[in-house]
Parts: C-alpha cells; sequence; structure tokens
C-alpha cells in the first residue's frame, strides 16, 4: 500500500463514478443534463496548485475543499501507484489550524457535501458516508 513517495493514494475516485452512472440514467431517461465541471487549470503544461498543494478545477469533493491530504494523481513504486498516485497526510499542527474543533471540520464536510449532492456531483448515499467518515475522523488530531 505505498508507493515510493508515500502511501498510496485513497482517495476516493468511486464517488465519481457512481455520480456519473447516475447522471448518465437521468440524462437517458429523463433529459436531465450532467453537470459541468470546470478542467483542472494548466499552466505552461503543469497543473496549477492551490495553498495546500492540490489541483484547482476538476471534479471537486471534500477530499479537495476541505482537505486533510496533498493527494498526487501519480507516483512511482509497485501495483496501481503509477494510476493511483499518493498522499501526504497534514501534520496535526497544519490540521488544528485549519480545523480548530471536529465540529468546525464536520460541518465544514457537510456543508461542501450538500452543495455537491444539490449539484448531482456526487450521489446523495456517497455524501452520507463521506460525512459520517469525517464524524468518525480524528480531526483535528489530538496530541498523544
Amino acid at each position: 500500500m505505498n508507493c515510493d513517495q508515500g502511501p498510496r493514494s485513497r482517495f476516493p475516485s468511486h464517488v465519481f463514478f457512481d455520480a456519473a452512472i447516475r447522471n448518465l440514467d437521468r440524462w437517458v431517461r429523463y433529459g436531465t443534463r450532467p453537470p459541468h465541471a470546470e478542467p483542472i487549470q494548466v499552466q505552461n503544461g503543469a497543473p496549477v496548485l492551490d495553498e495546500h498543494g492540490n489541483v484547482r478545477g476538476g471534479l471537486r469533493s471534500p477530499y479537495l475543499n476541505v482537505p486533510t491530504s496533498t493527494w498526487y494523481g501519480t507516483s512511482t513504486g509497485a501495483s496501481f501507484c503509477r494510476i493511483a498516485g499518493h498522499e501526504v497526510p497534514f501534520d496535526a499542527a497544519k490540521l488544528r489550524r485549519l480545523y480548530p474543533t471536529h465540529g468546525r471540520y464536520v460541518q465544514a464536510v457537510a456543508a461542501d457535501t450538500r452543495d455537491l449532492v444539490a449539484r448531482h456531483i456526487i450521489t446523495a448515499a456517497d455524501g452520507r458516508d463521506i460525512v459520517r467518515e469525517a464524524a468518525a475522523a480524528d480531526i483535528p488530531s489530538h496530541p498523544a
């Protein structure tokens, strides 16, 4: 589960596939056009990164909008590293700066999730799972 650069990414891209299938079904059955996402921002052939080192633009989720890691789309190493990439989790100090309380973190994830579900970027079922995961997470992490 490790790539040469760090832990293999656990980025849940399945939420976008789930929504894509649901949106395709709605388009075919009811003529409801699927949502549109802006392309990943690129400058001089490289993706534009935000203050956390994550790409700007593209399909969004709370994993990018309320981040706890920097996500890399490709890596070197065994197994699926090349296509799955790796992640670098934020340290405890950064998590406490971003999310002073657990409640604030969960509220931010829940608000972003509601918006993404309303826009059909993710499904309601995946949204519930994301919020449950946030509620169970140790964020901000507590000092040992």
